[in-house]
């Protein structure tokens, strides 16, 4: 439904399980991140726009850095390279344990969106309908469960037979 919401979140304050996760996310899906910090009432920190992956007792700032030295790791353990993303990042909550006396906490609210664009090309947010059949499967499903209905339905072992082919 337009304006859906998700949330992402964990009892880890590692990056690669965060910020990374969250930036991959947001890479390949139609979806905003909400900031919802002020909606709590805790002490929170803002999620992190940048950190370093370690390896083997290694850190590298980059995957270019990794790739450089000889290590393989997976680009998206590192903090994104396109500069819109960064700012998005803060939007994320981390919950600090010396904070408020709690375990640490990491939280992402997602919002759903589609993004169209406009006739001019430019890329305009959108909310998105999961309501629309657009590939019709929702119209399968249903022939599927009125065929099953007709077979629950059915009297004699011929109508269930028929009903089933």
């Amino acid at each position: 439904r337009p304006g859906g919401r998700m949330v992402y979140s964990t009892c880890s304050l590692s990056p690669v399980e965060n910020e990374a996760v969250v930036s991959e996310i947001l890479q390949a899906a139609s979806l905003a991140l909400v900031d919802v910090r002020g909606q709590l009432a805790m002490r929170t920190s803002p999620g992190l726009q940048r950190w370093k992956v370690a390896h083997n007792g290694q850190l590298f700032e980059s995957h270019a850095a990794a790739l450089a030295a000889g290590v393989k790791l997976h680009k998206g353990f590192f903090p994104p390279e396109a500069p819109h993303l960064l700012p998005e990042l803060s939007k994320c909550l981390r919950i600090l344990p010396h904070h408020n006396d709690t375990g640490g906490f990491f939280v992402a609210v997602f919002e759903k969106h589609t993004l169209d664009h406009e006739e001019d090309g430019t890329a305009a947010c959108r909310g998105y309908d999961s309501d629309r059949d657009e590939d019709g499967e929702e119209s399968a499903r249903r022939k599927q469960l009125e065929k099953l209905e007709q077979v629950a339905t059915a009297g004699s072992a011929q109508e269930r037979a028929k009903a089933e082919a």
